[in-house]
């Protein structure tokens, strides 16, 4: 098959992946909004079906594209059921693209340079991300070949015997790539065009939510831009690292999290979608249920704080258990047949020996903060990310502190909490790491991507009411209610 053909079928497969998660995600409200295809839409249709085939695999049923397509289909065809006794239908006049008379000049304006803004970021990043290959180490032993592996032999269990790790790593990622493997051969690679989509719904994911949140439609959309041109992210939008794809399950599932728990139109199926998200965020890598974790302890912390007994406890454990659900049956496997190829299980064993002799190489702590904070502002690294965010914060922490805004408080928890898991995960990985500091350096902004996501959303989400005037928080709304 041509390159060209294989793209087209690709740009079809991502497509249809975005119309499959629009259509779970319709169910969780009284609209269908089309501006969330390649938001929210586009990571979740992708893990709905890669979880199915695991699923599936496990219980005999053989990995081909004809499963593949199957599978697909039986999930849509269950999502439309379900939208049609609903009576769900799509709305034109609430998405990321205001049309007709419903939008000020201005706002047609902002639409139109944040659509083309991302369509150049996109198609950049496409090209960069194809002609880059499979070329890096990671990519290639853990994603990659993998992928490729559990298509030709039609099982999840070739995971085990097919590139690094045995099946120490979840397989969302590695499926996705195996899905383009089996319809077009992935000459190219074109399967790498699956990571510009998940930089890209990093950024409309965030856009969505500020916008649910109250934020200006120009503030918001500046700062979807800065997400997607942000040196690191977009450079890991060319690549073919995991780290992408886990950030955007977990800022899904921490946006939709706040939405469902601090809403307006408190809505129990959100709920669940934003415990589906984070638990998609564990079957994406293999710290993913820690990140998933401290967004979950963080929501619960903030509504236990700030309202007690009259917090939204029944949603909090509708997300709580939907998160635990996937989480719990991929650790299962984890446990069966990938913990002996684990780095991780590896470095908390040798870390666990040494603390009981009383080792615990302070001096590693030290370092892992003194690298943050030489490289906090590198602009190599994080452009102007982070004085973008701290002069938001300055501005606007009246909102978050005084006012004791529950949504920014929970985003900038979950900031907290896996910036912490993170800072954790190097402190125990430095008992196992000859050469340390290089492996910090090249690894700690990668590994930092769920942490500075929330952080900037956080940071957007103080901003809401602010071109109102009005001195408290405007309400939360509906996802997808443009305010």
């Amino acid at each position: 098959m041509t390159s060209g053909l294989a793209l087209v079928i690709v740009g079809i497969f991502i497509a249809a992946l975005c119309i499959l998660g629009q259509a779970y995600l319709a169910l969780a409200r009284s609209t269908w909004d089309w501006a969330d295809l390649l938001s929210f839409g586009f990571p979740l249709g992708a893990g709905l079906v890669t979880w199915t085939l695991f699923l599936l695999s496990m219980a005999g049923l053989p990995v081909t594209a004809w499963t593949t397509i199957a599978v697909y289909l039986v999930l849509l065809t269950a999502a439309a059921a379900a939208l049609l006794m609903r009576r769900i239908v799509p709305r034109s006049d609430a998405g990321m693209v205001h049309t007709g008379a419903s939008g000020s000049g201005n706002d047609r304006v902002v639409n139109k340079a944040l659509l083309g803004g991302m369509a150049l970021v996109t198609v950049t990043a496409a090209a960069l991300s194809i002609a880059r290959s499979y070329s890096t180490w990671d990519a290639a032993a853990i994603w990659a070949v993998k992928g490729y592996g559990v298509y030709l032999e039609g099982t999840v269990r070739a995971a085990e015997r097919w590139g690094a790790h045995g099946a120490a790593y979840p397989l969302n990622v590695p499926l996705l790539i195996g899905s383009i493997f089996s319809l077009t051969g992935d000459p190219g690679p074109v399967s790498k065009v699956l990571f510009p989509g998940f930089l890209m719904s990093i950024s409309l994911v965030s856009y969505r939510g500020w916008r649910a949140l109250g934020v200006s439609q120009t503030l918001a959309g500046l700062g979807a831009l800065t997400l997607a041109t942000t040196p690191v992210l977009f450079y890991h939008g060319t690549i073919g690292y995991a780290n992408l794809p886990l950030a955007a399950y977990i800022l899904g599932g921490s946006i939709m999290g706040v939405i469902a728990i601090h809403g307006t139109t408190l809505n129990a199926r959100l709920a669940v979608l934003s415990g589906v998200f984070l638990g998609l965020a564990s079957w994406t890598r293999v710290d993913g249920l820690l990140y998933g974790s401290a967004v979950v302890g963080s929501l619960i912390l903030v509504a236990a704080i700030l309202q007690g007994r009259h917090a939204n406890w029944n949603h909090i454990v509708l997300l709580a258990a939907a998160f635990g659900v996937i989480t719990l049956i991929w650790v299962l496997y984890y446990e069966s047949f990938g913990a002996q190829g684990s780095q991780a299980t590896g470095a908390y064993s040798r870390a666990l020996a040494a603390w009981r002799q009383g080792d615990y190489r302070l001096q590693n702590i030290r370092l892992i903060f003194g690298y943050f904070r030489r490289n906090v502002f590198h602009l190599p690294t994080w452009g102007v990310l982070f004085a973008a965010v701290g002069a938001l914060l300055l501005l606007n922490w009246r909102v978050s502190l005084q006012e004791r805004d529950p949504v920014v408080l929970s985003l900038l928890l979950a900031f907290g909490g896996t910036a912490l898991v993170t800072c954790v995960l190097f402190y125990v990985g430095s008992y196992v790491k000859v050469d340390y500091l290089p492996w910090l350096e090249q690894g700690f902004p990668r590994a930092f991507f769920p942490s500075v996501t929330l952080l900037v959303a956080g940071a957007l989400g103080s901003c809401r009411g602010v071109s109102t005037g009005t001195p408290a928080p405007a309400p939360v709304g509906e996802l997808g209610d443009e305010r």
